[in-house]
């Protein structure tokens, strides 16, 4: 009895777990989710491409992110951050929807000025703002990302969600003012992004940035095998 006790608890526990995670956001592969209310997804972000959401107002800040060319001559090509809220309903999948360009012209015109949609592939309509944080004058060997959406914010007047929200990842403008739109379920969010010619954190180099490429690319066991590699090296 005592044994069925726990398997009843055990079990209405996982219900539970279940139901928290009410709702989720997805993006192409060649978009990477830094933020998640203003939590980092971490060194390997590029290889974040859905998340998990409960019910209610959520921040997720993505930006275009892409290597193109051929193996013999080819670019990363990254937009400036998007900052996107939303007003999450139960039941819903958010999927950030575009058009991959090809080329690599053609992708640095689109990080100039990404173009795509926020839709619930249940059907449903989206409720979200966004803006792009805007371009620093000057060279910078890094930005914190966190800090300027925090000073637009306070500039504002609005609250994004805090860092404490019940989130969970999981991997499965040239203009002083940032650029605001509001969007809904199958609407085009057009995202006047800055120029490609953006200062990326030190930290986020080449090789680095190669590393992250190959890993988003990866099947689900050669993930698991690198990422036990990397912790064998701690």
């Amino acid at each position: 009895m005592r044994f069925f006790g726990k398997t009843v608890s055990l079990t209405f526990a996982c219900i539970a777990s279940f139901n928290a995670f009410a709702a989720s956001f997805s993006t192409p592969s060649y978009f990477e989710i830094m933020y998640v209310d203003k939590q980092s997804t971490g060194m390997l972000s590029s290889a974040k491409t859905e998340i998990e959401l409960t019910t209610g107002p959520h921040q997720v800040v993505v930006r275009y992110n892409d290597v193109v060319g051929s193996s013999n001559s080819s670019e990363i090509i990254k937009s400036q951050p998007i900052v996107i809220n939303l007003n999450v309903r139960d039941g819903q999948s958010i999927l950030l929807a575009s058009k991959q360009p090809r080329g690599i012209s053609k992708a640095k015109k689109y990080a100039d000025k990404p173009s795509f949609s926020l839709k619930d592939e249940n059907g449903g309509s989206v409720d979200s703002s966004y803006y792009v944080l805007p371009l620093k004058p000057g060279m910078q060997l890094s930005r914190d990302y966190l800090e300027e959406i925090a000073a637009i914010e306070a500039k504002q007047g609005t609250a994004a969600p805090a860092a404490a929200a019940a989130t969970t990842a999981a991997v499965v403008a040239k203009t002083d003012t940032p650029t605001t739109s509001t969007t809904s379920s199958n609407s085009n969010a057009t995202a006047a992004a800055a120029s490609n010619d953006v200062a990326v954190p030190a930290s986020d180099s080449t090789e680095l940035q190669m590393l992250q490429f190959w890993y988003q690319r990866a099947d689900a066991a050669t993930r698991k095998q690198f990422q036990i590699w990397v912790i064998q090296q701690q």
